[in-house]
């Protein structure tokens, strides 16, 4: 375990020296990352992590690993040793769809592992799709070592495989029963399918019955670009919906988007209340290359600037550099003071992250809480599944972890008209672009609004289909 840094660096020269001997056949996945910090004076190890993968699923440092197992490390700078911290184990299917995640943590005492939580998941075929069916939490009791039942989530779909119904369970440990916590319904358009309603429903268990208790309603333009998104909550005493806030979207000639503005229902005046809003720049490509945050100040009704994000892109659109700023209201201009660089191999895989801050001297420097992080790979043969996607098309999604935007890059293998989908995790559709034929794609989607959690962007023209999973994490 000690020698892990060592092995990681060896294993980056027989890494480098195999993807010049790339095929069409290979692919390159991550089998292992390590992290640094910054302690004022030098960069030290942090923490690390090894991924073992069985078959030819893969992940990198921006997709999540869908590997047998990942091993998490983390440095002692006392002793200069390297000691276990969690252990991950996951399962698939044959379509690798997972089927169990189960966390484990380091003992000490006992030198051993100890579980953690687990999750468990089954699936329905519905329009060709795979769609999560149920997904069951449980947590380790050390008492009875025995897992425990915690949550359970149940969906169901429509014809077109869009989520219908979502309801939450929990586990009653008196009854040994599973019980009703929340339900969610989901309405769409018949002609286009756009999803225009979301109502969620707490239950009462004295009355067993479900009570309203939230809702959103979606609309759209011509080209199917949401442009606004309500939010209502139930008031029980009057029995109607009342306003709780709005999100508004614009878009350019290309169907980008180019604003996101946030209001707050104004009881007392019966009006909305202008709160944040984002504004968005992309290049010719259709990636973002800029992204600006705005707060409404009210007493100037006007929007203020507060910070803002540019970015860097390569050839093949990678981020090479994220670059930070904050707004000075003296001398009304924007401020550098922090930036992050980027690097990626041959497959066009992150391979290192490096963050510094800008000093009022006039210079990049390295302090108290900067990182580097570095990520390894190695080759791997693809399989059927995988070449029969490669044979279709190549679709990159990047960032993974996202936080503030995905982009995506995909190359079809014949020209094709296509729709864009983002899915949450419970199958509900969160962003839906209709795309002209084309062989060569690319754009950035603008995810600020967008709650934490696992996504699903699908690109499916025709008969064809490409799903990437990423990680939302703010």
């Amino acid at each position: 375990m000690k020698q892990l840094l060592p092995l990681l660096l060896l294993s980056s020269v027989l890494i480098t020296k195999a993807l010049a001997q790339k095929t069409t056949a290979t692919g390159s996945r991550m089998t292992s990352a390590s992290y640094y910090e910054h302690d004022g004076a030098k960069f030290v190890p942090s923490d690390s992590t090894r991924y073992v993968y069985s078959g030819d699923r893969g992940g990198d440092a921006l997709v999540t690993p869908k590997s047998d197992t990942a091993v998490y490390m983390t440095y002692s700078t006392a002793t200069m040793t390297w000691g276990n911290k969690n252990l991950l184990l996951q399962t698939f299917d044959t379509k690798s769809n997972m089927l169990s995640y189960i966390a484990r943590t380091w003992d000490n005492a006992t030198s051993s592992w100890k579980n953690s939580s687990g999750n468990y998941y089954t699936y329905t075929t519905v329009a060709g799709k795979d769609l999560r069916e149920t997904a069951i939490s449980q947590n380790w009791d050390n008492a009875t070592s025995s897992w425990k039942n915690s949550v359970k989530y149940i969906f169901s779909y429509n014809a077109d495989g869009e989520i219908d119904t979502m309801f939450l369970q929990t586990w009653d440990a008196g009854s040994t029963a599973w019980k009703n916590s929340k339900m969610g319904e989901y309405v769409y358009n018949s002609s286009d399918k756009t999803l225009t309603e979301i109502i969620e429903y707490n239950w009462n268990s004295g009355a067993s019955k479900w009570d309203k208790y939230r809702r959103n309603f979606h609309q759209y333009d011509a080209n199917l670009n949401m442009v606004f998104k309500t939010q209502e909550n139930w008031n029980s005493g009057t029995s109607a919906w009342v306003y709780v806030k709005r999100d508004l979207y614009t878009y350019d000639v290309n169907k980008n988007k180019k604003s996101y503005t946030i209001q707050n229902w104004n009881a007392g005046t019966t009006s909305w209340d202008n709160s944040d809003k984002k504004l968005y720049t992309y290049n010719t490509s259709n990636i973002l290359i800029s992204e600006t945050s705005q707060y409404w100040d009210g007493a100037t009704s006007a929007f203020i600037n507060s910070y803002k994000t540019d970015y860097s892109l390569d050839a093949a659109n990678n981020v090479t550099m994220e670059l930070y700023f904050n707004w000075d209201k003296p001398s009304i201009s924007w401020k550098q003071y922090l930036r992050t660089q980027y690097a990626y191999n041959s497959y066009n895989q992150r391979t290192s992250a490096i963050r510094d801050r800008w000093n009022s001297g006039g210079f990049w420097e390295y302090t108290v809480n900067d990182y580097k992080r570095n990520y390894y790979y190695e080759e791997y043969t693809l399989g059927v599944k995988e070449l029969a996607i490669a044979s279709v098309g190549n679709l990159n999604v990047y960032p993974n972890p996202a936080s503030t935007v995905v982009n995506i890059n995909m190359q079809w293998a014949k020209p094709q008209a296509f729709e864009v989908l983002i899915t949450n995790n419970m199958g509900q559709l969160v962003y839906r672009m209709a795309e002209h034929a084309q062989a060569s794609y690319t754009r950035s989607i603008p995810i600020s609004e967008l709650q934490n959690g696992v996504y699903h962007v699908v690109l499916k023209g025709g008969a064809n289909k490409i799903t990437k999973t990423i990680l939302i994490q703010k």
